[in-house]
């Protein structure tokens, strides 16, 4: 029992760790939104999260 609790707690370290990278809201230069975690050159930055 130990072992799974252990698994558990290390997936949730994990998740907590992916949860804090940024979303960037950018606009594209065709005019299309997209959501990233990596804005790609030439796109416009509507907002950062």
């Amino acid at each position: 029992m130990r072992p799974l609790i252990l698994a558990a707690l290390a997936c949730l370290l994990c998740v907590g760790a992916a949860a804090q990278d940024k979303i960037y809201k950018v606009r594209l230069p065709d005019g299309r939104i997209l959501f990233t975690d990596r804005p790609p050159q030439g796109a416009q930055i509507l907002s950062e999260r």
